[in-house]
């Protein structure tokens, strides 16, 4: 536990380290760059998870995680702060409210469900089995679907 405390350490400072630098990266390379790097260090970084062997390998990599944790706080809110900016200035409240919602909701759903279905089956791994069957299935659902989502200038 105290190695896990170290580790929830070292991915905070790096994430604080990280955001620091974020918003001259996002002026630099816009806000797609900086959130396909980050996409690139999950990938690379939970791909080595696999070849762990020594607890301070271990470690490292969750620090590095401080990365992808920095880029979910920030971009996401940095995009939806400037199209409402720009778009609907009055309704920008309202916009924020509900992406935030829409962010939140999930946990909310999934921490009040999950309770339930660890007691029915007495296993935790379950809710990481339904987690990537929910992803699968919304997946195929945007696929089959073939929706065609909005695409703007300035980030994609």
């Amino acid at each position: 536990v105290r190695l896990g405390n170290l580790g929830f350490s070292l991915q905070s400072v790096v994430s604080i380290v990280y955001s620091i630098m974020l918003n001259f990266l996002m002026s630099r390379f816009g806000k797609l760059g900086p959130y396909i790097f980050s996409q690139i260090v999950q990938a690379v970084i939970l791909s080595c998870t696999l070849f762990v062997k020594k607890t301070v390998t271990a470690i490292v990599l969750f620090g590095v995680l401080g990365i992808c944790w920095a880029n979910s706080m920030a971009v996401p809110w940095a995009i939806i702060g400037e199209i409402t900016g720009k778009n609907a200035p009055e309704l920008a409240g309202m916009y924020i409210t509900i992406f935030n919602s829409s962010q939140a909701f999930p946990e909310v759903l999934v921490s009040v469900v999950a309770q339930w279905i660890v007691r029915a089956t007495g296993s935790q791994t379950i809710i990481l089995v339904m987690g990537g069957g929910v992803a699968t299935l919304g997946a195929l659902v945007l696929c089959i679907a073939q929706i065609d989502l909005p695409v703007m200038d300035p980030y994609f």
